[in-house]
């Protein structure tokens, strides 16, 4: 009985080790295999769809930013597009002296109507900008 127990163990002994070692060849297998393996760029393209998104959202904001001032300054409908074109207004007839300025400087004969319009455009312009960096804090934000 002795000698049965003692080949058992030692048959044990011996399975245990093939375990261990069928073990460590699956997974250093396992481990090429991941290594080898194709980069899983499935985050990637989520976080690029997400951007592409966002950079949509943002050019939309703008231009419907813009088309809202444009539509305050020609026919606002009620009070807060009244106050709206008021303060847009100011800032218009403040850029007036710069862009008058800055066509002085340069030699350039402009006149006050002319000045205006320009300075409707820029102010336009910045508006856009404006609504533009504040999408893109919201992105950061959200992100």
């Amino acid at each position: 009985m002795k000698e049965e127990h003692d080949k058992n163990v030692q048959i044990q002994s011996k399975v245990n080790i093939d375990k261990m070692k069928v073990r460590t060849l699956q997974r250093r297998l396992k481990n090429e295999e991941l290594i080898n393996a194709e980069p899983d760029d499935s985050e990637q393209i989520a976080m690029e769809k997400w951007k592409s998104d966002w950079e949509v959202k943002l050019e939309l904001g703008v231009e419907d930013e813009k088309s809202h001032c444009i539509h305050c300054l020609d026919q606002p409908d009620n009070s807060e597009e009244k106050q709206t074109r008021a303060s847009i207004k100011k800032r218009v007839k403040d850029r007036v002296v710069v862009v008058l300025a800055r066509a002085k400087e340069r030699g350039i004969p402009v006149e006050t109507p002319e000045a205006k319009a320009i300075a409707r455009e820029e102010i336009l312009h910045v508006i856009g900008e404006e609504e533009r960096a504040r999408l893109h804090s919201e992105m950061k934000k959200v992100f």
